[in-house]
Parts: structure tokens; sequence; C-alpha cells
């Protein structure tokens, strides 16, 4: 994988070349599409809005309105409008556009335009113009209409949050599939998981649930039954003594007392455990770690490029194993 990241590094002066190139080593029989989206031909049919978006801000109170729905219904806003949702760029750098109370400027103040002056520019220039994250899909929409728009769960509410900013623009909304997701582990975490007497599933919980679990399960020693029994005496001695409130006082305080105990020893059998368990709970942890890198889920956390110099065969099996429109959640094993 190293020599396909030299090889699309030879010869490009722009990370879109290099990307392009990269996307066609990486899938060389693959009818695959690049198309550059600064290119002034695509960047002309987006003229319309982006001039909108200049005069009326328009995407800016769409996105604000719609986050205020999602989010009174339970939903996290994955993005958050600016008044002006577009950037000015050059061969030198891209800056932010924002409003003034004379006009418009970019925010290193290098360039400056009244109203009527910056819709000129960008009649002229399209390409000289770019939209932020909010115009993105509705630029890429624009140019390359879709029926549907397959995504993970995060770009998806991203992608919910538009709808009206699409409506604004005139410009179809696509329909919003759910993509499969996946993990990927080596085979030999398979047989570690095995080993340690835990399931794919227990991976998924919060790592010191799950750790302190595994850990309870290896005791030999199991206070539950005698916690059950001594509350068991308390309360029949608790029903003889109806009618004697100091008593059932003293039986309640030595109750307390008797659980707190049982947690102090508990704890203390736990920490024994923990240290003669030592080597497995860092396996264990190893083996959470693959799930949660950083402490976030694998796929939001792990470079494609990353799995792919590890596991140079992944490509295929994502290929074999994946379908757009299923919604499942895959795990793939490489050897």
């Amino acid at each position: 994988f190293e020599s396909l990241l030299w090889d699309s590094l030879r010869n490009k002066d722009t990370l879109s070349d290099f990307t392009a190139k990269l996307v066609h080593l990486i899938f060389p029989e693959e009818p695959i599409l690049v198309l550059d989206p600064d290119d002034q031909e695509l960047k002309s049919e987006f003229t319309e809005v982006m001039k909108s978006e200049i005069q009326t801000s328009f995407s800016y109170s769409a996105v604000t309105k719609r986050s205020a729905e999602l989010e009174s219904e339970g939903y996290h806003a994955q993005i958050h409008p600016r008044e002006i949702n577009l950037f000015w760029i050059d061969d030198q750098n891209r800056s932010r556009i924002v409003k003034t109370n004379i006009g418009f400027t970019t925010l290193d103040k290098r360039h400056q335009w009244s109203e009527n002056e910056i819709l000129k520019e960008i009649e002229e220039t399209p390409n000289s113009f770019s939209p932020n994250v909010v115009l993105r899909p509705v630029y890429q929409e624009c140019i390359l209409p879709n029926l549907a728009y397959i995504g993970g769960p995060g770009e998806i509410s991203y992608w919910m949050q538009l709808n009206s900013v699409f409506e604004s623009a005139k410009v179809s909304f696509p329909q919003l599939i759910v993509r499969n997701q996946v993990l990927i582990l080596h085979e030999k975490d398979a047989k570690r998981m095995q080993q340690l007497g835990v399931n794919l599933p227990d991976l998924f919980e919060r790592e010191d649930d799950l750790l302190s679990r595994w850990n309870k399960v290896q005791s030999d020693i199991d206070l539950s039954e005698a916690e059950k029994y001594l509350k068991q005496m308390i309360d029949a001695l608790k029903s003889k003594l109806i009618d004697n409130d100091g008593l059932q006082n003293m039986l309640l305080a030595q109750w307390i007392k008797w659980k707190k105990d049982l947690d102090h020893l508990e704890n203390r059998i736990a920490k024994a455990n923990k240290s003669k368990h030592e080597q497995s709970l860092r396996q264990l942890k190893k083996l959470r770690d693959k799930v949660y890198p950083n402490g976030t889920f694998q796929e939001r956390n792990q470079n494609f490029f990353s799995l792919l110099n590890m596991y140079p065969e992944v490509l295929n099996h994502l290929k074999d194993s994946f379908d757009p429109m299923g919604a499942q959640f895959l795990v793939l094993y490489m050897g």
C-alpha cells in the first residue's frame, strides 16, 4: 500500500489530483468517474444558489430552524451554520466569507466587496467560491443528482438537518438510506475471545463494566448467596417484631453494617482477582480497544487506508460482503 501512496503523490501538484490518482490505483478494475468540483463549468451550475446565499443567508435560517426541530425530538445536531456558508478560494488559501455593515469580506481581510461586487464576482468566476459543510451536499446534488444518499448514522443525521436547505435552494433532496456498519478484527481476536470466555457483544459494553463483570465471573467466591441469606434472616426477625420499633431499627442498622462489610469484602476479593488475572484483563482491554480505539467506534476512528495497509485483502472482502441497502452490522475477521 505504501507504494500506492508514493505512486499517487508522484507528479501530482494538488490534493485533488493526488486523491483522484489514488482512487484509480485502489480500484483499477472499477469504472469510477472522478470530478473536480472546483471546475468552473461545474461551479457555474451553482451560481444562483451562491448568489441567494449572499443575498438572503437562506441556509443559516433553514438549518437553524430544522436543527431546533430535530433537537426537540432528541437528535444531536451534527453541524452548526454560519451566517454565510461560503468560502473564497485561490491558489494560496481558502478563507471564510463574512458579512459586514458595508458588504462582505474574507475572514483574513484580504478581499472585500460590496453586495453588487461579490454577486458579479460569483457570476464571472464561480470557481473562486466554495461551499462549506452546510452547502456542500446541495452543490453535490446540484451537479450529480441522486435518487438516494447512502451513509453511516452520523452522515444521515447530518443530512437530516439539510432538507429545508435543499428546499430553499430548489434542489431535489435524495432519499436517505443507512448503510452497513463494519467492524474489522483479526482471526486471532476471535480465538482470544474464546480463550477469555467472552462474546463479541460483550466488547460493546462500557470498558469499566466489561472488565469488572469479567473479573467478578472469574472469582471462586460468590457472596451473593451469603447476602441473600442474611437479608432473609433480617426480614424474618423484623416480621416477628412488628410492634417494637426500637428493635426493628436495631435490625435495620445491623443489616446496613453487614451489607457494608460484605461490599468491602467483595471489593477486596475483586482486587485480589484483578491482580491474579492482570494479564487476561490487559488482553480483554486490548480486544475492546480494537472495537473502540481511543474511545470511538472503529469505523469512525480508524482510517480505511491504515486497515488496507494491515490487511491488503480487506477491500475484496468488503466488496463481497457489503450490501449497501442492507443496513446490517458486519464483522469481518481477517487473517
